[in-house]
């Protein structure tokens, strides 16, 4: 049937619906239009296959870390030479200073002599000359502990005991008191007279061919020591 013209249909004409109301007749509300039911068009088909997830970014390889360059090996250290024994010091020796160490020794015993009064200035010279001296060849000869002394200049000598008791020598006809001990890898020989005292320290050299003996002299008429040193290599 053709649809009713919107103009006359009763629900929508105001005039008869009035009119209507008045002759006590119900009209019906224009109700809303419902939305469209969705088509199945719209719904999805349940054997649709999903849509294939995107592939993962692909992950970079972890770079190795590097490994730190060795380092360079340390030279070996040498090894150290075996302590200086008593034993090393035996045998026989000749200077060999030169004529530099008996400048030396010359120098030493000038500023010997100047620390004197001057009118005994002389005699102080003449006495440091005759016992400050260069001993050549000199010989140690152990035995034991005892330790013997032969000086070839002066032709004199003297045995004593390492870390003894003291001893009486005389050198150069003058006498004295003497000691000698070892101690850490040094000889130390001392002379004692009534008015002065002589040390002697010999060291020795590593590979015990050289020897040095350090000479100190302190007396009641110095107010400075005399010091000189003397070098000798094993014959």
């Amino acid at each position: 049937d053709p649809a009713p013209d919107p103009a006359t249909d009763p629900a929508t004409d105001p005039a008869t619906a009035e009119a209507a109301k008045l002759a006590g007749a119900n009209v019906p509300a224009s109700k809303p239009n419902k939305p469209a039911a969705p088509t199945n068009d719209a719904k999805p088909s349940p054997d649709a296959a999903p849509e294939p997830e995107p592939a993962p970014a692909p992950v970079a390889d972890p770079q190795p870390t590097p490994t730190p360059a060795a380092e360079p090996a340390k030279p070996a250290e040498p090894a150290k030479p075996p302590p200086i024994t008593m034993a090393d010091f035996a045998g026989s020796y000749r200077y060999s200073g030169g004529s530099g160490q008996r400048q030396s020794l010359a120098e030493a015993i000038e500023f010997g002599a100047n620390q004197v009064a001057s009118v005994i200035r002389g005699i102080a010279r003449k006495r440091l000359t005759k016992t400050q001296i260069i001993e050549d060849p000199i010989k140690l000869t152990l035995t034991g502990d005892q330790l013997e002394f032969e000086w070839g200049t002066t032709g004199d000598g003297m045995v004593c005991t390492v870390d003894g008791p003291w001893t009486t020598m005389k050198y150069q006809g003058d006498k004295y008191k003497a000691s000698c001990r070892h101690k850490d890898g040094k000889l130390i020989t001392t002379f004692q007279a009534p008015d002065a005292t002589k040390t002697i320290v010999y060291t020795m050299s590593s590979d015990r061919r050289s020897l040095t003996a350090h000479h100190r002299l302190v007396a009641d008429q110095l107010h400075t020591p005399v010091t000189f040193k003397v070098s000798y290599t094993r014959k």
